[in-house]
């Protein structure tokens, strides 16, 4: 609180203020280590955020736009990421993310996979309160007029198996459009 009636110079304050600051925000510019970073992350991991915190946070956020300047930044950053083989469109992560689509587009797995999975699942049951929130959870589905989950994956396989060409002739043959067809093959 410091003595009554007695007022720091504007020098002191800066002085004062340039301290407070290191204390809470760190040296600016300077990089923390590896072991620092990895202790804050373990530290931060797992938090939950309430429902209030978060709600507060994107009010804070909202309006604000990034400048040119930062959104060409952040697109240089991006490239430079993926040209160095990381990042969200490394060739890895399009190639993982391109098998994942062409099997979720009906794709089949392969015996390979399909006998791990099978080798995977032996021995494995279901308790009988399990089985009972199944049957619940597609019960209620059903009388919703909603869409189980094996009534997707035919719906899925049978869009799969009308786009696929089986052979050379089909793929020449011409293609039926919403009812008009377009000559050529799509």
């Amino acid at each position: 609180m410091g003595t009554l009636g007695y007022r720091h110079s504007a020098e002191t304050k800066a002085k004062i203020g340039a301290k407070v600051r290191l204390a809470l925000v760190g040296k600016p510019g300077k990089k923390k280590s590896a072991e620092t970073r990895a202790k804050i992350g373990d530290a931060h991991r797992g938090k939950v955020v309430s429902a209030e915190t978060r709600a507060k946070m994107s009010a804070a956020m909202a309006g604000r736009k990034a400048t040119p300047e930062t959104l060409e930044k952040m697109r240089a950053a991006a490239l430079e990421q993926a040209a160095a083989g990381r990042g969200l469109w490394s060739p890895e992560a399009r190639a993982k993310g391109a098998a994942s689509r062409e099997y979720m587009i009906g794709g089949q797995l392969s015996d390979e996979h399909r006998a791990k999975v099978s080798a995977s699942m032996k021995g494995k049951t279901k308790s009988p309160e399990h089985v009972a929130k199944m049957a619940a959870s597609n019960r209620a589905t059903r009388d919703a007029g909603g869409v189980l989950p094996d009534d997707i994956k035919a719906i899925v396989r049978e869009v799969a198996r009308e786009t696929r060409y089986e052979t050379a002739e089909d793929a020449a043959a011409p293609q039926i459009v919403a009812g008009r067809s377009t000559g050529t093959p799509e």
